[in-house]
């Protein structure tokens, strides 16, 4: 059976991108080769710290993406976590619940690879 870490080897699923100003033709794809290299980004955070959890704004700080906004790597953990990759500590279906401080210390969820 087929798990989802099989299915890297073709990764172009991972280049989701929300295109809500409908772009078009070249410029879309760049948009969505440019998310899909930081849904492999996050994702390769979380395998390689597989038995760990981290809140979106850990994440934006191991990867050292200060450049880039922290909405950026909540989508890319948002997208992920749709796709099946990770799975949001929220005390759910038998899930941990795990919230750690923030940015302005602001209480935030935490995700594991599943």
């Amino acid at each position: 059976m087929e798990t989802l870490f099989d299915q890297l080897t073709t990764t172009d699923h991972l280049d989701k991108f929300h295109n809500t100003t409908e772009l078009q033709g070249e410029e879309l794809k760049q948009r969505q080769l440019r998310a899909g290299g930081q849904n492999r980004k996050v994702l390769s955070f979380f395998q390689s710290h597989s038995y760990e959890n981290y809140s979106p704004f850990e994440v934006w700080k191991a990867l050292g993406v200060n450049n880039q906004p922290i909405t950026s790597i909540r989508r890319a953990i948002s997208d992920l976590t749709a796709m099946g990759y990770l799975s949001r500590l929220d005390g759910k279906e038998g899930r941990s619940f795990v919230q750690r401080p923030g940015e302005y210390r602001i209480l935030s969820y935490c995700w594991q690879l599943k």
